[in-house]
Parts: structure tokens; sequence; C-alpha cells
């Protein structure tokens, strides 16, 4: 799996402390998966799950969706993410393995599931 490590946030407000879970990678070439992680999944879960289980069960070659701030190629055994704000309209890619890639999401949907019912305790 791609080395990876998680930290948490805290972000303070007026009347209120949020806490914001952070996936880090070691190989900075990853930061942009990270991101889409961090930011486009959760807004377009159900979508990418949609394009997601159509390339992996046959029914699409490939297949692309696009989030606020990335651009996902999937394809059966690797993904592509791309950086759509790039100023030079190309940006920053990366490419990972279709299992590390589930592996991370799983992880991550765990952590974040964590995360929430460490805050329902607090509140």
């Amino acid at each position: 799996m791609l080395e990876h490590h998680y930290r948490e946030l805290r972000l303070r407000g007026k009347n209120n402390t949020k806490r914001k879970l952070v996936l880090e990678f070691m190989d900075e070439k990853y930061d942009l998966l990270a991101e889409f992680i961090m930011s486009d999944l959760s807004q377009f879960r159900d979508e990418f799950e949609q394009e997601l289980d159509a390339v992996l069960n046959g029914e699409l070659d490939k297949s692309d969706i696009r989030g606020n701030r990335c651009h996902l190629a999937i394809f059966p055994y690797y993904v592509i993410v791309y950086d759509d704000l790039a100023e030079d309209g190309v940006g920053q890619w990366c490419q990972a393995d279709m299992d590390d890639f589930l592996d991370i999401i799983e992880e991550w949907d765990q952590k974040s599931e964590e995360l929430r019912e460490r805050e329902e305790q607090v509140s």
C-alpha cells in the first residue's frame, strides 16, 4: 500500500471546536490523491461509486468523473487523478494501483467514522 498517515486538525471557532481528518502520503507525488479523497470524494460519493462499479464490473472500459478540484480517470487496474485547478490547463496528476486506491478509500471511511463517533461522544 502507498505509505501514508493521518492527522487530526482542530479548527477552533468562536463557540466550538471541530476536528478535521487529514490524509498525508509520504511521497508528495500522491498529494493530489489525498486532495481528491479529502474533498471531492465526500461531495460526489454516489456518482463516484456508480462510475467505479461500472468499470470494475466490466460495463465500461474507462470512466471519468470530475469533482470541484480533481478529475478522476478510472480504469480497471488503476486510477489517475488530475488537478482541474491548474493554471496551465494540465497541472499535476498521479496514478495509483486500483487495489491501493480501494484500500485507502476504505481506510479513509473507517478513520472518518471513528472521528465522527468521537465528536458525537464529546458533544
